[in-house]
């Protein structure tokens, strides 16, 4: 999967975030991405550029896919997972709902089931068969973390990963990282360098510039 950005830049309201951003992301099994830099300063807008969700204010997006053919947006839902505090979760479903309905939807790793999440996500018997809108903000981005690293596809986005987790959460964001490293690509929109420690190739957003360090 190849995801080329050229001349573009991106503006709120007349105030630019970046321009002149030219880079081409090589995103293979294997390969990992930081995008870096300050609140606000545009790192989660670039994250959701490069699966679509936002359009560039000037310059072009192109994402192809393994076959070098360029992708519709009517097919970009296949190849990317995403877990960003401003993603919503399903709330009035339990976690045995969300899973079969994401499994229907997006679908889970061959290896994944119900049995797998609860237990890397130490949820107990009655905690998954509760709604999610009970659950604490640290147990939803658990959820989030699974359903972006487990689904059944080659990229995965994760803007600030570890927002609201203690030390179990970050040790499962560890170990979802092990297992999957090899197999997916994945891109980190993040300025905390826990979240991004096993990242091989890092962008920043600094003076409305994109730079590589």
């Amino acid at each position: 999967m190849i995801i080329k950005f050229s001349n573009v830049g991106k503006s709120y309201y007349g105030s630019w975030l970046f321009r002149g951003f030219n880079y081409t992301f090589q995103l293979k099994a294997s390969s990992s991405y930081a995008l870096l830099g300050n609140n606000g300063s545009g790192k989660s807008t670039l994250a959701r550029m490069l699966i679509g969700q936002i359009s560039p204010t000037e310059g072009e997006v192109s994402i192809f896919n393994k076959d070098n053919i360029e992708t519709k947006s009517s097919e970009l839902h296949s190849l990317y997972s995403l877990s960003s505090p401003a993603m919503e979760l399903p709330e009035e479903f339990t976690v045995k709902e969300w899973f079969a309905f994401m499994d229907k939807t997006k679908g889970f790793d061959s290896n994944v089931d119900l049995n797998t999440l609860q237990e890397q996500c130490k949820f107990s018997n009655r905690a998954i068969k509760k709604p999610m809108y009970t659950f604490s903000s640290g147990m939803k981005q658990r959820v989030k973390l699974c359903g972006a690293f487990l689904t059944n596809v080659p990229l995965i986005i994760l803007d600030e990963p570890l927002s609201n987790l203690d030390q179990n959460g970050f040790d499962l964001y560890n170990e979802l990282w092990n297992q999957c490293q090899d197999k997916k690509a994945i891109v980190v929109a993040s300025n905390d360098d826990k979240e991004y420690q096993k990242v091989s190739q890092r962008l920043r957003i600094e003076a409305k510039q994109i730079i590589t360090e």
